[in-house]
């Protein structure tokens, strides 16, 4: 529960941010299609920063509300992959406890066990959400570029039955259970660099906020620190 309310109180902030940097890293993708559905012929393409990239898509799609376009899927995201991080994180963490005379007896590190299950929380729960993120970011992708609104389920199903060859031509096939792995394996293109990230970051971030508590409180044993106060009566 704490993660998903945590992942749905993130979303709301984050989305805006979000939002700008799909634009930002699809932007010639996104001018091309644009132009292409009004029939014109496109200008030279010119690159934008990110405050000229919010500042269009605040004038365009209707102020404020204009940022949480494709916000369902935003928060549906956030709240499954908060959920599922912070469980295995604790179900890593409770593990290690139980292990931890032989983590002493082998001489390992605690920081190393704090950045291994930080990585492989970040790395597992990345592995479940990331053809949501796909699909969220080609949604999103489309409304920037002015193309007609697809719901997620027809976006999943044309990246599962789209021919590689012809980006037009679906495959006529009776259930998506038919499909060859390598259909499936398509919601997972670029996963690589992503994992990367995430097993650096996440294990980095852990490792840190492991090793500030441990000195904390063993600094606080050492001093004997004693947060009570004594009062003195002057009468």
């Amino acid at each position: 529960m704490g993660g998903i309310t945590s992942g749905s109180f993130i979303c709301f902030l984050s989305a805006p941010f979000e939002l700008t940097k799909v634009e930002r890293q699809l932007e010639y993708l996104i001018w091309t299609q644009r132009h292409a559905q009004n029939g014109l012929k496109a200008p030279p393409f010119v690159a934008r920063s990110g405050i000229k990239a919010a500042q269009d898509i605040y004038t365009t799609y209707g102020g404020v509300r204009g940022f949480y376009i494709g916000l369902r899927l935003h928060l549906f995201r956030d709240m499954t992959g908060s959920s599922i991080y912070f469980g295995l994180y604790d179900t890593l963490r409770m593990m290690s406890d139980r292990l931890e005379p032989y983590r002493q007896r082998w001489g390992i590190p605690a920081p190393v066990v704090s950045f291994l299950i930080g990585s492989a929380s970040g790395i597992l729960s990345w592995l479940t959400i990331y053809p949501l993120d796909l699909i969220k970011t080609q949604v999103q992708r489309d409304v920037l570029a002015g193309a007609p609104r697809r719901s997620a389920m027809t976006v999943l199903q044309r990246l599962l039955m789209q021919k590689d060859s012809d980006p037009q031509p679906m495959v006529k096939t009776r259930s998506v259970l038919e499909l060859p792995i390598s259909r499936f394996l398509r919601l997972y293109r670029g996963l690589g660099i992503s994992a990367l990230r995430s097993f650096m970051s996440h294990g980095i971030t852990w490792m840190l906020i492991e090793s500030i508590t441990r000195h904390v409180e063993t600094e606080m044993l050492n001093h004997d620190l004693d947060v009570s106060y004594d009062f003195v009566d002057f009468q």
